[in-house]
């Protein structure tokens, strides 16, 4: 015996997807916190573009504590080391990448 349909037509079965597929996209969303995406994409969603920024921001900021707080925990000897070095190059390639997210703004915002 076959299964019963759900929709009437195929029209009704993709209505059906898009929409799901736009709730979970409007779900993910607020699971980050971020604004809801705007429903029409030739519109600038600058709150979410900031809010992802914003976040980014706090991610670089969250990486370089983490691996200046390494570096002060090593020994003086690993300190004096060129793995040491490298690590310091990294930490200011992330405060590069931190000082060229401050410098993206939109006008008026």
């Amino acid at each position: 015996m076959p299964t019963p349909r759900k929709y009437a037509s195929s029209a009704e079965r993709q209505a059906a997807h898009r929409r799901r597929s736009r709730e979970a996209v409007a779900a993910l969303s607020a699971a980050k916190g971020l604004p809801a995406v705007s429903p029409v994409t030739t519109l600038p969603s600058i709150r979410r573009w900031q809010a992802l920024l914003h976040a980014a921001s706090h991610a670089l900021e969250s990486a370089r504590d983490e691996m200046q707080v390494y570096v002060e925990n090593r020994s003086e000897g690993w300190q004096d080391s060129q793995k040491a070095e490298e690590m310091q190059e990294r930490i200011q390639a992330i405060e590069a990448a931190m000082d060229a997210l401050q410098s993206i703004t939109w006008n008026g915002q």
